[in-house]
């Protein structure tokens, strides 16, 4: 968060501990996988306002860690090669008096497409994150990450992100009956309101 803040970008930082129940799914989709070498059972996160910021505060982060003696395990650039689901992050794992720690960088866009994953598996039932659920939607949801990948990087106009996001965001909502939030408007400037528009929604 320090660093963050020297560097003049908003922060939304946060830590958690894995759930339990997410732990024992993962060890039970990757059998060869040990508990004593998940990485990711402890975690923090900054979500930074762009990719450029993301970048900033990755070199910083890596400076500081080198003098500190802290080992970084691995770094993962999921940016410019996304998981096959089109997630997208920087993820660092660093190791704390023989415990591993994931540290994971987003932009805000990112951070939001992942939101998209977590409702859709909260209110369907179906794990989106680990591939379950409708094929179209999960094609639907890589063409949104692409999208804010487009608008973080600034190679995409303003305005036909805006609309083109709110579009793929309500196709999905008719495929599953899931209204997600937050969603960008282009009547609102870019604002994230907290849902979708009911009388867009319905159409």
């Amino acid at each position: 968060i320090t660093i963050v803040k020297r560097a003049g970008f908003p922060i939304e930082a946060g830590h958690r501990l894995k759930e339990l129940n997410r732990i024992i799914a993962k060890l039970v989709r990757q059998p060869h996988r040990q508990l004593s070498n998940l990485h990711d059972i402890a975690g923090c996160r900054a979500t930074l306002p762009d990719q450029a910021s993301v970048e900033l505060v990755k070199d910083e982060l890596l400076a500081r860690l080198k003098e500190r003696n802290i080992r970084v395990r691995w770094i993962r650039d999921l940016v410019n090669n996304p998981r096959s689901s089109g997630y997208r992050a920087i993820h660092i794992c660093v190791e704390l008096d023989g415990w591993m720690v994931e540290v994971q960088l987003r932009t805000h866009l990112q951070s939001i497409w992942a939101s998209y994953n977590e409702q859709l598996a909260e209110e369907t039932g179906l794990d989106y994150k680990s591939g379950l659920g409708d094929a179209i939607v999960h094609q639907l949801l890589r063409v949104i990450a692409t999208l804010c990948a487009e608008w973080d990087q600034r190679r995409v106009n303003h305005w036909a992100f805006l609309s083109e996001q709110q579009t793929l965001v309500q196709k999905i909502g008719r495929i599953t009956g899931v209204r997600l939030s937050p969603v960008l408007h282009p009547a609102s400037g870019g604002v994230i309101s907290p849902e979708i528009d009911n009388q867009s929604s319905n159409k």
